[in-house]
């Protein structure tokens, strides 16, 4: 009876594999495929796949089929964390593996984010996607790495865009990129890692279908996923349905504007995230949209062409738009708004925002300034060696050449405008030449720390006075210094380690505008070499500056002009002294912004070396910022005399003693200890 038993199951398996095999496959599609089969280990949405918490995945992940089928390549342009990554390089790249097997080329920015990506994402989903895990060849017998996963029928590849080299040599069906914009930064000769893998696809596909996928939050429209979706796609964006006239409609940030309340000018409103508001403009009915309508709208999205019809059929690659409107997560209007008002007076901050919240890519224009531009910034209320009253704290930069050590000191402090927003605003206080170490003898031709005592009386044991100061304790310090040590390094790190907090070695890096590096960060502690040792300073910390973007910043500040709170003339952000000589407004002039390549960078045309230190003192400044809490010095100050007011009085009150009547408060009686005999 057993064994009649097992025969009988024996035969039910063999009929179940065999309806497998003869069965047809079902084909879904990729979004319902993963609803089906995909399993979330990470994120705010664990669990099964579910497409209602991200309706603006479906179209992204359908356009993969549709990109198959039409033999045409597909680019997403997108904001940041909008879980792109996952709809595209899990589900996307899954749904392909278990149809079409591969071989399959997973290409990031670095190394070390595919390990991340091939641990934290990949493995968990081998084991729980079952199509995948019956086809998954596991364990290093069967070939599988940390970064190779291989399957019955195909093989999933990943690495870092300056390895990609190592794997294009073999053939491959189907290739994404993780972050184009990325990795087009990160390869090694600076090539084109697009051109790189379609030359070779072309030369190994041997006329099988192929399929390139790439998506990120852009940059520039001169690089990258921009310049693929606006120079090769089909130019898509995401449309949803208008709640009050029912027309599909593709809302961008401009749709977003500000409306003045009562009492409020236009100035104020644009400073005042709460009036922003979405409304179908464009042609549209002009309704407002609330937060709650674009909660509904957003259910459905489609990504529907800008372009006309013919024009769009004849592009090779579908090219597909999504921003943080469309998050569910995103919050309210004026969270957007939010963002978008912290930026309108930091051009760096406004290039974060629209690359990675609009999802879009920003347009840096042509800029320049002439020792004119620069002139028009002084003011004879403003004297060298002054401070005034508005200054709140000193930055200092410093650029080294063998002949001449150039410093500069700067002021920076918040002034509020007509709109009741504190702008930080600079006043050049300081500034002069020091000999280099060639002066006195030509034949040096290193520098040493020796050589940069020089500014510990030039800057860090000096006291600069303040206008109109009644003593000597009104006096300020410096509170930051950058050295350059792009040039002669040990120099600069080892005069920077024996004046910890106060000076610190910076390194500039000339990036052009595709650039994803903030404006300043601290690396890790460097290293150098004295006679053959290796030497290293945990407390030291060095200052990687893009020099790109901060030049941004500061020409666009030498430039702009503001209405102040008390009612005056518009008054500039940038404030020189009556006295500042020509040649340091040459120097302030010297670089301006040109195209070059697809891109643009900064390029010198005269001596530059003050430039360079307001660089670094406007970056030394960026990190003590955020320590203003918004306020200005004068605000800071009333604030603080107010508290002391208040310590002073409540210091004069007499202490609160019992009410009348009340038994006194007897002292504790404290027990002797007892002492036990045993």
């Amino acid at each position: 009876m057993i064994q009649r038993t097992a025969d009988l199951l024996w035969l039910a398996d063999l009929h179940a594999a065999a309806a497998d095999v003869l069965r047809p496959v079902e084909v879904l599609r990729p979004s319902a495929w993963a609803e089906r089969y995909r399993h979330v280990d990470m994120g705010p949405f664990r669990g099964a796949w579910d497409n209602a918490n991200g309706p603006h995945l479906v179209a992204i992940m359908d356009a993969v089929q549709e990109a198959l089928e039409r033999g045409r390549n597909l680019v997403v342009m997108k904001g940041a964390q909008e879980g792109v990554t996952e709809a595209l390089g899990l589900n996307a790249v899954a749904w392909l593996l278990h149809y079409y097997g591969g071989p399959i080329l997973y290409l990031t920015a670095k190394d070390d984010t595919a390990k991340k990506l091939s641990r934290q994402r990949w493995e968990p989903t081998l084991r729980t996607c079952e199509p995948l895990r019956r086809k998954h060849l596991a364990g290093k017998a069967a070939g599988e790495q940390i970064l190779s996963k291989r399957f019955i029928d195909g093989s999933l590849d990943m690495c870092g865009s300056r390895s990609m080299n190592n794997f294009i040599s073999n053939p491959y069906a189907i290739v994404v990129f993780d972050e184009l914009d990325a990795c087009q930064s990160e390869m090694a000769d600076g090539a084109d890692p697009v051109a790189t893998i379609e030359e070779r696809m072309t030369a190994f596909a041997e006329g099988r279908q192929v399929l390139l996928i790439a998506f990120a939050h852009p940059t520039t429209r001169e690089r990258g996923a921009a310049r693929l979706y606006y120079d090769l796609s089909d130019q898509r964006r995401a449309h949803v349905r208008c709640p009050h006239c029912g027309a599909w409609w593709a809302p961008l940030w401009a749709d977003v504007q500000p409306l003045a309340r009562d009492g409020q000018s236009q100035a104020q409103a644009e400073r005042d995230p709460s009036c922003y508001e979405l409304a179908h403009r464009a042609g549209g009915c002009g309704a407002v949209i609330t937060d709650a309508d674009r909660l509904r709208m957003i259910e459905h999205v489609e990504q529907r062409s800008t372009l006309p019809p013919d024009v769009a059929a004849a592009k090779p690659w579908i090219g597909l738009h999504v921003w943080h409107l469309f998050l569910r997560r995103a919050g309210r209007i004026e969270a957007l708004a939010r963002k978008y008002v912290a930026a309108l007076d930091n051009p760096a901050a406004m290039v974060t925002f629209v690359n990675k919240t609009t999802g879009d890519a920003y347009d840096f224009a042509a800029q320049e300034t002439t020792a004119e531009t620069w002139a028009a910034l002084r003011s004879e209320d403003l004297v060298q060696g002054v401070v005034p009253p508005e200054v709140s704290f000193l930055t200092s930069g410093q650029d080294s050449r063998l002949l001449e050590l150039h410093w500069l000191v700067w002021g920076w402090g918040l002034v509020r405008t007509s709109a009741d927003v504190a702008v930080l605003c600079g006043w050049l206080i300081d500034w002069g030449v020091a000999p280099g170490p060639a002066a006195a003898d030509r034949s040096r031709t290193t520098l040493a720390a020796s050589d940069l005592h020089v500014f510990d009386q030039l800057l860090y044991e000096r006291f600069w006075p303040r206008r109109d100061a009644r003593d000597a304790a009104d006096h300020v310090a410096l509170a930051t210094g950058f050295h350059d040590s792009g040039w002669q390094p040990i120099a600069a790190y080892e005069y920077a380690r024996t004046r910890p907090g106060r000076a610190y070695p910076s390194k500039g890096a000339a990036l052009d505008d595709g650039s994803n590096a903030p404006p300043v960060a601290w690396s890790a502690p460097p290293k150098w070499r004295i006679g053959g040792e290796e030497v290293t300073d945990p407390n030291l910390k060095r200052a990687d500056l893009n020099t790109f973007l901060l030049k941004v910043d500061l020409v666009g500040q030498a430039t702009q002009r503001f209405a102040p709170a008390d009612g005056g003339p518009p008054r500039p952000r940038l404030v020189l002294p009556a006295s500042t000589p020509p040649e340091l407004l040459q120097h302030l002039a010297s670089e301006r912004l040109v195209s070059e390549g697809g891109s643009k960078v900064w390029r010198r045309r005269g001596p530059n070396h003050w430039l360079d230190c307001t660089v670094q003192a406007y970056a030394a400044a960026l990190q003590l910022a955020p320590f203003l809490h918004g306020e200005t010095r004068d605000e800071h100050l009333k604030k603080a005399r107010s508290a002391e007011e208040e310590r002073g009085r409540r210091a004069l009150e007499p202490a609160p003693g019992p009410a009348a009547g009340t038994p006194g408060v007897r002292r504790p009686v404290q027990s002797r200890p007892v002492r036990r005999r045993y």
